[in-house]
C-alpha cells in the first residue's frame, strides 16, 4: 500500500446509479449514512485531486529540512567585518528557526477529511506569506556569507507556494459543490440537536403526564378519604360546635364594623389633637394612639372609658376654641359624633359583648382542636389542598413542556424542507426525508 493510501485509506470506486430515480425517500436517522454514501465518489476525486499536491509538499517538505541542515552546518571564511559577520551568522540562525517551524506547521495530518483539503491548502498559502514577510531581513543579512545554502532553502519555499497555487487551481472546480456538502452537513448535525432535544422533551412530557395522573387518582382517593369523615357519625357535634364558633365570630365581625364606622366620623379629629393631647398623662397618650389606629383595642384596654371622655372633652374645647380648625358644617357633624360617644352605656355594651364573644370564640376554638375527628378532617383537607398545588404544577409544566415541543416540531419541519431542497439541487433528484 502506498503512503497516500497509508494516510487517506485507499477507497473502492463506487459506481453511479444508472436506474431513474422520481423520488428518494429516506427516514432521518439514515440520512447522514446515506448522503456520505451519496458523496463518497465525489469525496474520493477531491482525495485523489488533493494527494497528487500532497505529496509534492511532502517531497519538498523533506528536501527542505536536509537544506536547512546544510545550511545549519556551513560555515564561511569569507572576510568581512567581524560586527557583519555576527549580523549573517544570526541572522542565519533566525532564519532556520523561523522556517523549521513553518515546515512543522504545515506537515499534513495523518487522517484528514477530503473537505478538509481545502482548508489545509488554505493554511499554507497563508504561513508561506508570513514566512516571507518575516524572513526578509534574515535572508538579507544571512545571504552575506551563506548566499548558495539560502537560496536552495528559498528554492523549496518557492516551490511549496507554486505547489500551493496550483492545488487552489485544481480544486477550486470542487469548491461549490464542496462548500454544498459542508452545509448540508451542518444542516443534518443542527437536525440531529434539535431532534435529541426533541426526544428528550417528549420523555419529560410522558413523565409529567404519569405523574399527573398518579396525582389525580391519589386526589381522588383524598376526597373520598374526606367524604367518610364528612359523614361520619361524629361529625355531627363537630358541626354544632362549628356553627357555634361561626355565630361568635359573626358577631365579633359585627361589633368590631360598628364600632370602626362609629370612629371612622372622627378620626381625622383625633390625629389633629393628638398633636396637642393637652390634659393628657403619657398613658393617655397612648390610649389615645391606640382609639386612632385601633379603636376596638382601646375600648377594650380603657376601663371605664376615662380616657376616651378626657379625649372628647379636650377636643370639644380645642375645636371651639378654633385650635382644631373646622369649617362650620364639618364642625357640627363631629361635635354630634364626639357627643353621641359620650354614651357609656353604647362602648361598655360594645366592649363586653367583645370581650364575651371573643372567650367564647377561643374556648370553641379549643374544643374543635381537642376533636380528633376535627384534626382528622383538617389534615384530610390539607392533603388534598396540597395534591391540588401539585396538580396545578404538572398541569403548567405540561403545557409549557408541549408547547416547546409544537414549536420543536415547527422548526424540525422547516429544516427538513431545507434539506430536502438543498439535498435535491445537490443530488439533481427529489429527496423526501422523513422525520416523524
Amino acid at each position: 500500500m502506498g503512503f497516500f493510501e497509508r494516510i487517506f485509506g485507499k477507497k473502492d470506486i463506487v459506481e453511479e446509479k444508472t436506474e431513474d430515480i422520481e423520488t428518494i425517500s429516506i427516514d432521518f436517522s439514515e440520512t447522514s449514512a446515506w448522503f456520505e454514501t451519496e458523496i463518497s465518489g465525489f469525496l474520493k476525486t477531491v482525495n485523489d485531486d488533493a494527494c497528487v499536491f500532497i505529496s509534492q509538499i511532502i517531497d519538498v517538505s523533506e528536501k527542505l529540512n536536509k537544506d536547512l541542515d546544510m545550511l545549519e552546518t556551513a560555515e564561511s571564511d569569507d572576510e568581512i567585518g567581524s560586527r557583519m559577520r555576527k549580523f549573517a551568522y544570526d541572522n542565519k540562525t533566525s532564519f532556520i528557526n523561523k522556517v523549521r517551524a513553518f515546515n512543522s506547521k504545515i506537515t499534513p495530518p495523518d487522517v484528514l477529511d477530503s473537505l478538509l483539503f481545502f482548508d489545509y491548502f488554505g493554511m499554507v498559502a497563508i504561513e508561506i506569506n508570513k514566512l516571507t514577510r518575516e524572513t526578509v531581513r534574515n535572508i538579507h543579512l544571512a545571504k552575506m556569507l551563506f548566499a548558495d545554502e539560502i537560496k536552495e532553502v528559498t528554492d523549496c519555499l518557492n516551490d511549496i507556494s507554486d505547489i500551493i497555487l496550483e492545488s487552489q487551481k485544481a480544486l477550486n472546480r470542487h469548491k461549490d459543490k464542496s462548500d454544498k456538502v459542508k452545509e448540508i452537513r451542518d444542516m443534518l448535525h443542527g437536525a440531529e440537536d434539535i431532534l435529541a432535544g426533541l426526544g428528550s422533551d417528549n420523555k419529560r412530557l410522558m413523565q409529567k403526564k404519569i405523574s399527573l395522573e398518579k396525582l389525580q387518582d391519589k386526589k381522588k382517593r383524598y376526597e373520598l378519604s374526606l367524604h367518610g369523615l364528612e359523614t361520619s357519625e361524629d361529625v355531627s357535634e363537630l358541626k354544632q360546635i362549628i356553627e357555634q364558633k361561626d355565630d361568635a365570630d359573626a358577631k365579633i365581625s359585627k361589633i368590631r364594623s360598628d364600632i370602626l364606622q362609629t370612629f371612622s366620623y372622627v378620626s381625622k379629629v383625633l390625629k389633629k389633637y393628638e398633636r396637642h393631647s393637652t390634659g393628657l398623662n403619657s398613658g393617655d397618650e397612648k390610649i389615645l394612639a391606640l382609639y386612632i389606629e385601633s379603636p376596638v383595642k382601646a375600648l377594650v384596654r380603657d376601663k371605664g372609658f376615662k380616657t376616651l371622655s378626657r379625649i372628647i372633652e379636650n377636643t370639644e374645647i380645642l375645636i371651639d376654641s378654633g385650635k382644631i380648625d373646622l369649617k362650620d358644617k364639618q364642625k357640627n357633624k363631629v361635635l354630634v359624633r364626639l357627643n353621641n360617644l359620650k354614651d357609656i352605656s353604647m362602648l361598655d355594651g360594645w366592649a363586653t359583648e367583645y370581650n364575651q364573644l371573643q372567650d367564647t370564640s377561643e374556648n370553641l376554638k379549643d374544643v374543635l382542636c381537642g376533636m380528633e375527628i376535627n384534626n382528622e378532617i383538617e389534615r384530610a383537607r390539607q392533603n388534598l389542598n396540597g395534591i391540588d398545588g401539585l396538580i396545578v404544577r404538572d398541569e403548567q409544566d405540561i403545557l409549557r413542556i408541549e408547547k416547546e415541543v409544537s414549536d420543536s416540531n415547527k422548526i424540525v419541519s422547516l429544516k427538513t424542507e431545507e434539506l430536502e431542497t438543498v439535498l435535491s439541487e445537490m443530488l439533481g433528484r427529489d429527496v423526501s426525508v422523513n422525520v416523524f
